[in-house]
C-alpha cells in the first residue's frame, strides 16, 4: 500500500560512485565550480548538470517530504546518465549507481522509490539491468534522456528497447538534457534554463511524427514527460497542422500529434503557472502529476505543490494532480 500524502514523481539523488565517475580523470564530460561551490558538468559545449554540494542525506530527506506532504518520492539520477562513456563501463556503472541509489531509498522505508539509470543506447544492456531489479519493491522503473549524445530516442537502434517498454510497460522518465545543437546555449546556463525545456519539447515533438513510436503505441502509454514536456501543451496544434500538410497525405491512419500527445503522463515540475493552465487545457488533468525536480528549485519542496494548489481546481482533482494519478500510474 501506498504511504499516504503527496507523490512526487520527479525528484533526484546523486550516488557518490556517479559524481566520482563524471568527475574522474577518465570521464567524458568536463566539471567545474560555480563561488557557490556547486558543481558545473558539461557534455561538449552545453551544460547538462550542477549538482549541489549539499545533498540530503535519507532522514533529512524524508523530513523535507513530511513537511511538504509527500508522502512518496522517485530519486533519479538526471542527464547526462552514464551514456558518455564505453560501452562496458557504462553498464557497469549504471549497475553500481543503482546499487547505491537503492541503497539510499532502503534507508527511507516505503516512502522513497528508484527510478533506474539505464545504459542506454544499448537495448541488451538494458533489459539487463531490468532484468537485474525486477520484482524489487523499491525500483519504479527508469529514467531516460531526450536523446542519447545526439541520438534519437525513434533512433531504428533503439526499436527493441521501445518493444520491451511496449510489451513488459515500465514506468519510463523522460528527462531533458542539453539540446543536440548546443550554439547559443553555452553562456550563463542558457543550456539548461532555456535549452532543457527546448530538447524537450523538441524531441517529444519528433516521436509524434515517428513511425518507430507509433507503430508501438503502448509504449508511450507509461512514459512521464518531465517538465510538462518543456511546455509542448503549446505546440500540439501547430504540429497538428504540419502532419497534415507533410503526413497525412502519404498516411491518412497516422494519428495525429495532439491524439499521440495524450497517450503519455506530464509531471508539473516547469514552476510556471500558464504552462500548468495550458497542460489541463490541451491534455486535461487524468495525465498529470506532481513533480517537484528537487533539489533543484531554490523554492524546494513546496514550490510547485503551492502553484498547483494555486490553480482553483476542484478538490477531487488536485488531489488526483499531487497524488491519484501517480498511485494509478504506479500500482498499474
Amino acid at each position: 500500500m501506498t504511504p499516504p500524502g503527496f507523490i512526487d514523481v520527479h525528484a533526484h539523488h546523486y550516488p557518490s560512485v556517479y559524481v566520482e565517475a563524471c568527475l574522474g580523470p577518465g570521464s567524458p564530460y568536463s566539471a567545474s565550480r560555480l563561488a557557490t561551490g556547486r558543481i558545473v558538468v558539461r557534455d561538449g559545449d552545453g551544460i547538462v548538470l550542477t549538482i549541489p554540494t549539499d545533498l540530503p542525506d535519507p532522514v533529512q530527506r524524508l523530513e523535507e517530504m513530511t513537511a511538504a506532504g509527500i508522502g512518496v518520492q522517485l530519486l533519479s539520477v538526471p542527464s547526462p546518465s552514464v551514456y558518455g562513456f564505453p560501452p562496458a563501463e557504462a553498464a557497469a556503472l549504471a549497475r553500481e549507481v543503482n546499487k547505491e541509489l537503492v541503497q539510499y531509498a532502503e534507508r527511507g522505508g516505503e516512502r522513497l522509490r528508484v527510478l533506474l539509470t539505464v545504459p542506454l543506447p544499448s537495448p541488451e544492456a538494458v533489459v539487463e539491468e531490468f532484468e537485474e531489479w525486477e520484482g524489487h519493491p523499491l525500483v519504479s522503473g527508469a529514467l531516460i534522456c531526450s536523446h542519447i549524445r545526439g541520438l534519437e530516442l525513434d533512433d531504428p537502434s533503439l526499436i527493441p528497447f521501445w518493444e520491451y517498454v511496449e510489451y513488459h510497460q515500465p514506468t519510463i522518465l523522460v528527462h531533458p538534457t542539453s539540446p543536440i545543437c548546443s550554439d547559443g546555449y553555452e553562456l550563463n546556463g542558457l543550456s539548461i534554463a532555456a535549452g532543457f525545456m527546448h530538447e524537450q519539447s523538441r524531441s517529444l515533438a519528433r516521436l509524434c511524427f515517428s513511425p518507430v513510436v507509433q507503430e508501438r503505441p503502448h509504449a508511450l502509454d507509461r512514459l512521464i514527460l518531465s517538465h510538462l514536456g518543456g511546455g509542448i501543451a503549446s505546440l500540439g496544434e501547430r504540429l497538428d497542422v504540419y502532419w497534415a500538410r507533410f503526413i497525412e497525405p502519404e498516411d491518412p491512419q497516422f494519428p495525429r500529434p495532439t491524439e499521440t500527445l495524450r497517450r503519455p503522463h506530464f509531471d508539473l515540475a516547469l514552476n510556471s503557472r500558464p504552462a500548468m493552465l495550458a497542460a489541463i487545457e490541451a491534455f486535461g488533468t487524468e495525465k498529470l502529476m506532481l513533480g517537484t525536480d528537487h533539489p533543484h528549485m531554490p523554492y524546494g519542496m513546496t514550490g510547485v505543490i503551492e502553484q498547483v494548489q494555486g490553480l482553483s481546481l476542484a478538490p477531487d482533482v488536485l488531489l488526483s494532480l499531487l497524488r491519484g494519478n501517480a498511485e494509478r500510474l504506479l500500482s498499474g
